[in-house]
């Protein structure tokens, strides 16, 4: 078998997902609300066919192929869409990108057929909207999945999405920044002097401008302290607590400091 007919080959199944996403304009829903009973009596090739349908029914639609300043054919994004979490208010989705790479050697890229051949690892994204401090208890959560709010969040574009280490870390180390806000605005705490990048206003007004979650790229746990780091609004913000709360209040509070923004890393 050629590498052309290998590539074509096993990219098959990918290259029909990646065609029939592009070509639906609307939202792709599963064929048929099946039980688990239902779902374990498929044949084989009824159980691909229904896999197939489920797998699409979760992606968002995808608006086209782009190449931006390559000759070649970018890798395209897939995101999932919306769905609920273990925490209320805490909305959830994934990105994951599709590889395409050339069938053979040409000087013209741009007129080289290509093929998928595989697919990157999945980037989590979160959304907050009124979150609740507490998980969700199992009966709830299950309910909450696919039923709440989450659910009918429009198709984001904006950057409202962040990354994050899991759930609870989004959660928690918003709840440490909306505490450390609350001591700031109360005059209780001071934070650590800012670097000079923040000379027009106080330490105090950029935390507090920086707390919007519209603003936020991502959330996550520091390794060896008990603090969360919180990229937000062109700014690292750091918030130690005293103790590894799980819902932290301002009188967790221990510092607050912030930093010219850094590269996310979950």
């Amino acid at each position: 078998m050629s590498v052309t007919e290998r590539g074509t080959r096993t990219g098959r199944w990918i290259g029909t997902l990646v065609l029939a996403t592009s070509l639906i304009a609307g939202p792709v829903v599963a064929q048929d609300e099946m039980s688990t009973q239902e779902r374990l009596a498929l044949s084989p090739s009824a159980a691909d066919r229904q896999a197939r349908r489920d797998l699409l029914s979760v992606l968002e639609p995808v608006t086209g192929f782009t190449r931006g300043n390559r000759r070649r054919l970018n890798d395209l994004v897939f995101t999932t869409r919306p769905y609920g979490t273990a925490y209320a208010g805490l909305c959830r989705r994934e990105s994951l990108t599709l590889h395409y790479a050339p069938l053979a050697a040409d000087n013209r890229p741009e007129d080289t057929p290509v093929a998928p051949y595989g697919l990157l690892e999945t980037t989590v994204l979160f959304h907050i909207s009124r979150p609740k401090p507490t998980r969700l208890t199992q009966d709830d959560q299950s309910s909450q999945t696919l039923q709440g709010d989450c659910t009918r969040l429009p198709r984001s574009t904006d950057g409202s999405w962040f990354e994050a280490d899991d759930e609870d870390s989004a959660v928690r180390g918003h709840f440490a920044l909306v505490a450390a806000v609350a001591r700031l605005k109360a005059g209780t705490l001071t934070p650590k002097p800012c670097p000079g990048d923040y000379a027009e206003k106080s330490c105090t007004d950029a935390i507090i401008e920086a707390a919007d979650t519209d603003r936020y790229s991502g959330i996550t746990r520091c390794p060896f302290k008990r603090c969360y780091i919180i990229y937000t609004g062109g700014m690292t913000v750091t918030v130690t607590l005293k103790d590894a709360m799980e819902a932290p209040g301002p009188a967790d509070v221990e510092a607050v400091e912030v930093e010219p923004e850094q590269d996310i890393v979950v």
